[in-house]
């Protein structure tokens, strides 16, 4: 009763709770009469199959919300079998509440609401446990069926003893995430259900050397033991990217226009206005000057190299056609829906990292993460590789504000 209970994440898959519970109460108190159900709601004008059509909805309208919680809830709450007892058990005790609440409408002053509700909570966990009952029992059989397809060989398992000798552990090797030194234990972290789980295991790292070589772990760092299926996929996806480099380079160099479009300050554009005005200024008065004949070459070589460096300076900052916020946004979108749809196409399964991180130069950075025991997983390693370009970000900020604080000290 304390393992974990095993049922679809998705709403979806419950909508056979909800539509065959109810269907099958109608049915039933349609061609049984149990406890003499028809007669009892033969009250308030209505004849019984209007009241078994009312009820039908309320047991519906609960199911389906009470479900809706369930699935938000089992995403992130590891039930057991005898939570999802209590659950199931919960569900009837609300159907027959609202059940109660309607018989009491009908009924009226005969029929106080809590004597309605004795006879809903019998008609309720009386008739509704069979459709339960026999669903649970589907969901063991199909979850029995999975284990028996998934199950490994004995001999390909890897088994962790104590330092007594005496077996602790006993796991699939591709579930393993990784083994981590804890002073006198280590830390076996692996996943169990879609969940991460960790156990501790009194021993050392070096008892574990047999281990780790035999079923393929790979010693990254004196107290990490990583599974190198996580570079197997890094890599994987990397060469992916390779077989098609134009669509990661237009998604790099789109990317690296929008961030500086987005961090770049609107006063930088006045500024690339006044000097391509300089500049324009300068060519036009170097021109002037060689029709009038007035000055020397040098002066004209001065205004013409005065006029290219005005412009050339100015020129990324200047709003056109390919260099305005629409246009670099645009572009940024085209690039990130074009990796999109190329990593859409995986041949294997999942791709590693979000589409918008697809980049052989990311992936390279992960495995390295991961090679040098910054990382034992892909998530980690995505996530030391943010925290290493955050960093150097912030590095090559504070460089560039004293570069400018020190440029205006000294022109003063």
């Amino acid at each position: 009763m304390n393992s974990p209970v095993r049922l679809p994440k998705t709403y979806a898959a419950h909508l056979v709770y909800v539509l065959l519970v109810p269907s099958f109460f109608i049915s039933f108190c349609f061609l049984y009469d149990p406890f003499g159900i028809q007669d009892f709601y033969m009250v308030g004008g209505k004849s019984f199959p209007f009241h078994f059509l009312m009820l039908t909805c309320i047991i519906l309208a609960v199911l389906s919300l009470t479900r809706l919680i369930f699935v938000a809830l089992y995403k992130y709450i590891p039930f057991r079998r005898w939570h999802y007892g209590i659950w199931c058990f919960g569900e009837l005790l609300v159907c027959a509440f609202f059940m109660a609440l309607y018989t009491a409408l009908f009924y009226g002053s005969r029929m106080p609401y809590f004597l309605a509700l004795s006879h809903c909570l019998k008609f309720s966990y009386l008739i509704m446990v069979y459709p339960y009952v026999f669903l649970i029992l589907v969901r063991l059989t199909i979850n029995l069926g999975q284990d028996q397809a998934s199950r490994v060989p004995d001999e390909s398992l890897v088994k962790f003893y104590d330092e007594h000798k005496r077996l602790k552990l006993t796991i699939d090797p591709s579930a393993i995430l990784y083994v981590s030194a804890e002073s006198n234990y280590v830390k076996i972290h692996y996943m169990e259900n879609d969940r991460a789980k960790e156990f501790m295991l009194r021993n050392s790292m070096r008892s574990l050397e047999a281990i780790a070589a035999r079923h393929g772990l790979v010693r990254c760092h004196r107290s990490y033991y990583v599974n190198p299926r996580h570079i197997k996929v890094l890599r994987r996806a990397k060469e992916y990217l390779d077989a098609k480099p134009e669509l990661s380079n237009e998604l790099s160099a789109a990317q690296r226009r929008k961030r500086a479009q987005l961090q770049s300050k609107p006063v930088y554009k006045y500024v690339a206005l006044i000097i391509s005005l300089f500049g324009v200024v300068s060519a036009a008065y170097g021109i002037q000057s060689i029709i009038n004949h007035t000055g020397n070459y040098g002066i004209y070589f001065a205004l013409f190299g005065f006029a290219a460096i005005f412009l050339f300076s100015s020129y990324n900052m200047l709003p056109t056609a390919r260099n305005n916020h629409s246009a670099i946004m645009k572009r940024a979108d085209r690039a990130e829906q074009a990796a999109a749809d190329y990593v859409k196409r995986y041949p294997n399964g999942a791709f590693p990292v979000p589409s918008y991180y697809a980049h052989p130069t990311v992936l390279k950075q992960m495995m390295d993460a991961i090679e040098e025991g910054r990382a034992v997983t892909v998530p980690e390693a995505l996530e030391a590789v943010k925290a290493r370009a955050a960093q150097r970000d912030h590095i090559l900020h504070i460089k560039t504000s004293s570069c400018f604080q020190t440029c205006s000290l000294s022109s003063l």
